[in-house]
């Protein structure tokens, strides 16, 4: 009697369970850069992109539908390591 109620718990716990999961979802972003060069542009962009200049983020509903399940865990054990 007693491995059947054990058995019960750790049924009831599995479907009590829930999980992390972590996605990737493609995006990009485009930034509008006033330069002499298309060389300048470039340079300003790989110096200042992402901390003095601003882009505008794209994103679509078939990126979200097509992200990619990069890491699953436990949710209890996020908690744990909090």
């Amino acid at each position: 009697m007693m491995v059947m109620v054990i058995m019960a718990l750790m049924i009831s716990h599995l479907f009590d369970m829930k999980y992390i999961y972590t996605f990737g979802v493609n995006a990009f972003f485009t930034y509008d850069i006033e330069a002499n060069s298309e060389k300048e542009a470039r340079d300003i962009l790989v110096e200042k992109g992402g901390y003095d200049i601003n882009g505008e983020l794209h994103i679509s509903t078939t990126d979200y539908q097509e992200a990619l399940l990069m890491e699953e865990e436990e949710a209890n054990e996020i908690h744990k390591q909090s």
